[in-house]
């Protein structure tokens, strides 16, 4: 596993400016960790929270669970979606909340890079999925915050970053790019949120090596590369080779054909309401 790098102390202390993570969504989080928690519990604390209740509604009502029936009871959706799933859009939502710190000219921006967010999220579970993996869950989470640097780096150098992704239409900066221009990278950034947020050590390694052919190894060796094919999938105009990833995962050539269709299943039947959180 590539080693990440401290970043460098202007970026560090203007991090620590920036909000922390709404105290309602540390207190389900926290909840939800707990067993005897039931779904009234998680409704006395959501529903005190507005944008966090209606999104929960929406995610309910969605295509996702194919509902027959719409809801518009709180305990009832939460039950509908399920604790799992509460945790995926409790965090939906924190990363939607970084696009309001960007200011209004970079509108634009912003949307690609959580429209990029959005698929990359669908493809990691979809992927985790197909491959029988346990963690699905954790792979869409950890699939919507793998580039939350970007985000971040936009509302912090606006102008720059727009310049950034304005070299080519459809791609996104990579890493070498950002640390020419800025001296710093989204990965590096994204890892630094992560750890101040206090979250899980395989997020913040996730968030901070999912670029580049490195050798997949370590105790985090696979969500890494479920996460980094996840983006190369859905970015492939990006043009950095899914191979390594893949293979890390043991999946065999003629596999990935299979899978990326499945992925774009998904997030065309998906999208667009993880897209409206």
């Amino acid at each position: 596993m590539k080693a990440m790098m401290m970043i460098p102390e202007a970026y560090a202390a203007r991090l620590e400016t920036l909000p922390t993570m709404p105290e309602p969504a540390q207190r389900v989080l926290a909840m939800l960790k707990d067993p005897t928690t039931t779904a009234q519990d998680l409704q006395n604390v959501i529903e005190h929270d507005q944008s966090l209740a209606a999104s929960v509604l929406r995610l309910a009502n969605s295509s996702l669970f194919a509902p027959r029936q719409r809801v518009a009871n709180l305990s009832l959706a939460i039950m509908r979606i399920g604790f799992f799933r509460l945790r995926s859009l409790v965090l939906t939502t924190v990363v939607s909340g970084l696009r309001s710190l960007v200011p209004g000219k970079a509108t634009a921006q912003r949307n690609q890079l959580w429209q990029h967010s959005v698929r990359a999220a669908l493809a990691a579970r979809t992927l985790a999925e197909c491959l029988g993996l346990e963690w699905s869950e954790e792979a869409f989470v950890f699939g919507l915050l793998h580039d939350c640097g970007r985000q971040v780096l936009l509302a912090l150098e606006t102008d720059d970053y727009i310049a950034l992704m304005s070299e080519s239409e459809n791609d996104l900066p990579l890493p070498e790019r950002e640390r020419i221009m800025l001296g710093v990278t989204h990965e590096e950034i994204g890892a630094a949120l992560m750890k101040q947020w206090n979250m899980p050590r395989a997020l913040i390694v996730t968030c901070g090596s999912h670029h580049g052919d490195q050798q997949f190894e370590g105790p985090d060796s696979a969500v890494v590369a479920l996460i980094a094919l996840a983006d190369r999938i859905v970015s492939p105009e990006n043009g950095e080779s899914i191979e390594p990833a893949a293979a890390a995962l043991g999946i065999e050539p003629d596999q990935v054909e299979p899978l990326v269709e499945a992925v774009q299943r998904t997030i065309h039947e998906h999208g667009d309401d993880l897209m409206a959180l």
